[in-house]
């Protein structure tokens, strides 16, 4: 997916279902609570502000988030996933970082922040509540430590860290969480489309359907779905050659339906240079 497809080109996929279409021209909406100025920057990544540009933008790679193990398990380097209760919290001193304990009945994790604000942390690890953080677990000084985990939420909520988590190309002031729910919120949009390819392709590189492959990229089951050689992005690069192919077909067909335009002369230009010149030419140069 080394580009996109126009909105020209996929109107002339005409095998394309209208609300598949409908849905794709459509203008991509941020989730809430994202900042107004978002949308501008977004559409700077991704080449545009339209569903069609979000879903079209594929990650540069994929963390893998599936280790989900007790804090006694894990392994110095780990990027895992932990769930353990807020044992207590103490606030930066000096050059010290905060630090939250967090406990488990397998051991203790301490999570350091350098930044932020003592209240902030208070609201985020109440005392006695349970967390489920991710990040990269290293050992410091013979404890276990997570510095500034990627995921900190509520299990009570019903919400959990990506197993598998793209990771996006983005610009100055945009997080990467915030382009991650907008492009999601997109492809929710994008409804199942009828299969534009011949059966015997698909089924000669073992493809998946579009939005099966749309879905994939998105929400990889494993850091290998999003990987340039996988069938995902291998359908949606083709899809999109063969977009490109079917607009350059049907351009061509149209032109060759408008009559030529003949550019005839009456020969005076002609009589002039001949009579410009120091000589008259023979005739048989006049006939060439």
């Amino acid at each position: 997916m080394g580009g996109y497809v126009s909105a020209v080109e996929l109107r002339r996929m005409s095998d394309v279902s209208p609300p598949a279409l409908t849905a794709l021209l459509a203008p991509a909406r941020l989730p809430k609570g994202a900042r107004k100025d978002a949308l501008g920057l977004i559409a700077k990544v991704a080449g545009g502000g339209l569903v069609r540009d979000l879903v079209f933008l594929a990650p540069n790679s994929a963390i893998d988030r599936r280790l989900r193990v007790p804090i006694g398990e894990t392994q110095d380097g780990d990027i895992a996933t932990i769930e353990a209760e807020v044992d207590g919290y103490a606030p930066a001193y000096k050059n010290l970082p905060h630090r939250i304990r967090l406990r488990d009945e397998t051991g203790f994790l301490s999570v350091a922040y350098f930044r932020g604000a003592k209240e902030m942390f208070e609201r985020m690890w109440p005392v006695g509540q349970k967390r489920l953080v991710s990040g990269t677990v290293t050992i410091y000084d013979g404890m276990r430590q997570m510095l500034h985990p990627d995921h900190v939420v509520d299990p009570d909520r019903g919400e959990a860290p990506p197993p598998v988590e793209p990771i996006y190309p983005l610009t100055q002031g945009l997080a990467g969480r915030t382009l991650s729910r907008t492009i999601l919120g997109a492809l929710d949009t994008v409804p199942e489309a009828p299969e534009w390819l011949e059966p015997s392709t698909v089924k000669a590189h073992d493809w998946p359907d579009f939005r099966t492959a749309l879905e994939h990229i998105h929400r990889p089951t494993s850091p290998e779905d999003v990987a340039p050689e996988s069938a995902f992005r291998a359908r949606l690069a083709y899809d999109e050659l063969f977009a490109r192919q079917c607009a350059l077909r049907l351009r061509r067909q149209h032109r060759r339906k408008e009559p030529g335009r003949a550019v005839t002369g009456d020969g005076s230009l002609a009589n002039k240079i001949i009579e410009s010149l120091p000589s008259r030419p023979r005739a048989r140069s006049s006939a060439r």
